[in-house]
């Protein structure tokens, strides 16, 4: 039985995403250290009864959550899916903003949605996921930012760890009057919820979920780049999928472009996602705002046209939708029951 957080790194069931480090006592914080067995950053925890290590342990989203009685209390949803959960409204959205759909993996509406909040002054920063490029090749990392190439430089599924202690760590002690929207994974955004409802107010008004099937370490990542016979210092743009739907593996260096289609890389390596990942039941970020995701259904498929379905889980956050459609942001939008 997982009580403490060494427990959850001992069960493998640590995600790499760093938020354990939120540090709010006196006692030194936790840390994360890569580990070359698992493929991604774990806690490196000195004392597991210090009160900051009993902090990570609650936050962790590694442990489970209560995904239904939480969206009860967050008052998410008229209608509710076993599959989907509460929600409002279930819609397929596309645009034609090509700028934006050059980089997507489908419609880019995410990108769409985040510019449009901040636009409209609903937020001041979004909390995004790019690659850095270094030694040991591509790391994902979050940070927040206000500008449109920057969001868009961010488009893609990251389908690896993604650390969040830094962002977490800034975003602490910003203004508060500074307020955020968060895009992850269903898990992130269970943890980060938390954080706020119980430990401290990030300013995260909105949260924005990407359906989710799991993700696969570092390891799979850079044995997808050796695959391909190209060096990991060498490697300048990395993306798992984006130019389009379903999108393509991307590689880059100085001297060389690798691109393969979605899904066939996918099996490439030889490695499964990573263990905490095949417990979870929270495909469609059941406490996030707006949860997004491909529409992998033959009417939109066929159309050639990209399109993601999108569900809406409180009537503000509905509201919101709908007024991009007239403001010309979204060129394609049906509801559904």
């Amino acid at each position: 039985m997982m009580k403490k957080l060494n427990d959850i790194v001992k069960a493998n069931m640590c995600l790499g995403c760093g938020l354990c480090t939120l540090g709010v006592a006196k006692d030194k914080p936790v840390m994360m250290e890569y580990s070359d067995k698992r493929g991604h950053l774990v806690p490196s925890i000195k004392k597991a009864s210090a009160e900051n290590a009993e902090i990570g342990y609650r936050v962790c989203p590694g442990k489970v959550y209560k995904i239904h009685s939480l969206a009860k209390k967050y008052e998410l949803g008229k209608y509710f899916n076993e599959d989907l959960g509460f929600y409002n409204d279930l819609s397929v959205v596309s645009t034609n903003d090509t700028k934006i759909l050059s980089q997507a993996s489908s419609s880019g509406v995410m990108t769409i949605l985040l510019d449009y909040l901040i636009e409209h002054k609903m937020v001041d920063k979004a909390i995004v996921t790019k690659f850095d490029y270094t030694q040991n090749g591509p790391n994902a990392a979050a940070f927040a930012t206000n500008k449109l190439e920057e969001l868009i430089d961010a488009q893609g599924s990251k389908y690896c760890p993604v650390d969040f202690s830094v962002v977490l760590e800034n975003i602490k002690g910003a203004d508060k009057t500074y307020s955020y929207a968060f895009v992850g994974t269903p898990c992130q955004i269970a943890s980060i919820r938390y954080i706020q409802d119980n430990i401290q107010d990030l300013c995260i008004k909105y949260f924005i979920g990407n359906f989710c099937g799991g993700f696969k370490s570092y390891n799979n990542l850079r044995r997808i780049i050796k695959l391909n016979r190209l060096n990991l210092n060498e490697v300048k743009y990395f993306r798992f999928r984006g130019g389009g739907q379903p999108g393509s593996l991307k590689v880059q260096t100085e001297n060389e472009i690798i691109t393969t289609p979605y899904p066939e890389y996918v099996k490439m390596t030889g490695y499964t996602k990573v263990k905490r990942c095949h417990f979870c039941v929270d495909a469609t970020a059941e406490l996030a705002d707006f949860s997004c995701g491909d529409a992998w259904l033959p009417e939109y498929i066929d159309s050639g046209v990209p399109a993601s379905l999108v569900i809406t889980r409180t009537q503000e956050d509905n509201e919101i939708f709908k007024e991009m459609k007239p403001n010309n942001r979204i060129v394609y939008y049906q509801i559904r029951h």
